[in-house]
């Protein structure tokens, strides 16, 4: 009888092994970005740092890292054909690429 749920068991979405550790290690960047972001929004000496336009960019920019984050390691883009990969990189550039876009212009 097989072990189901060890640590290095295949993940049945994105087709290859994903360890324990992995995960955990992803999960702590999200929550370190996450922090991060809360900071830059929560206003005080944090927002004050730098030009005016560059707090809404910093969260946005982490904003979208976050999402790679998840979409790569989460929903198992990185097992997916290349051209998913291409699609993917280049909607979340876009996106990032307009919303800073319509956050700095006047």
């Amino acid at each position: 009888m097989e072990q189901i749920g060890r640590a290095t068991d295949p993940d049945p979405v994105a087709g290859h092994g994903t360890s324990t550790a992995r995960a955990t290690g992803v999960w702590g960047i999200l929550m370190v970005t996450t922090l991060l972001g809360w900071l830059l929004a929560g206003g005080g000496a944090a927002a004050d740092r730098g030009e005016p336009g560059s707090t809404p960019v910093a969260i946005i920019v982490l904003a979208v890292f976050k999402m790679y984050l998840v979409v790569a390691f989460f929903m198992g883009i990185r097992a997916a054909p290349l051209v998913w990969r291409i699609s993917l990189g280049a909607w979340l550039l876009g996106t990032g690429a307009a919303l800073i876009y319509f956050t700095v212009s006047p």
